[in-house]
């Protein structure tokens, strides 16, 4: 079973470098980034319909997000624990909630932060897991840049699904307090994801 794991892991580390190669390479031979569309264009379109619930938008997001990707290739660098599957993941999910913004065709709930949670959830369709981990991997590197008291609030409300008055009892704080920070901890996150971008 080990031996499973770790050729499935050094599988999965040997298709992300060579993602890697090619984008570096589809920077002096652009038609190399047509192997990159093709890999991730059908789920990068069922995870921007998940966040937009729009197929055409869907549709624009996808490419919105893959000129993003090819432009700005030589912003990708890769850090401890970071793969360049999360990072383009990163960029749609931004291209998802700008364009959500700029259009102003959906209303964000509370403060624009579901729809980024609504990514990672299970979805009815049969979401691939791969795709999952991956968004999952950008919202748990977030969640680590955050302040803890920050970060606990909203843990506790989006990953433990507890109300304000709960979240209140249990850090012992105001339910006031409580809602200043969720407000906070949504506003740090967008902006750390804002510069994943």
């Amino acid at each position: 079973m080990t031996n499973f794991l770790e050729e499935k892991e050094n599988l999965d580390e040997g298709q992300s470098m060579q993602d890697e190669v090619i984008l570096e390479a589809s920077q002096r031979d652009p038609r190399l980034f047509e192997i990159l569309v093709r890999k991730y264009q059908a789920p990068f379109f069922r995870t921007a319909l998940r966040v937009v619930h729009n197929r055409q938008d869907a549709e624009d997001v996808v490419q919105e997000a893959f000129l993003k990707i090819y432009s700005k290739a030589r912003l990708f660098k890769k850090r401890e624990g970071a793969s360049l599957k999360s990072w383009i993941y990163a960029v749609l999910v931004n291209t998802a909630i700008s364009h959500i913004r700029k259009h102003k065709q959906a209303k964000l709930k509370e403060l624009q932060w579901d729809p980024v949670l609504d990514s990672v959830l299970p979805d009815p369709e049969g979401l691939q897991e791969i795709e999952k981990r991956e968004v999952q991997s950008v919202l748990a590197g977030i969640l680590t840049e955050l302040p803890t008291e920050l970060r606990a609030v909203l843990e506790m409300r989006y990953f433990e699904d507890e109300s304000y008055k709960t979240i209140a009892a249990r850090t012992n704080i105001s339910l006031e307090n409580v809602k200043i920070r969720i407000h906070r901890a949504k506003k740090a996150a967008r902006e750390i994801l804002s510069n994943l971008v």
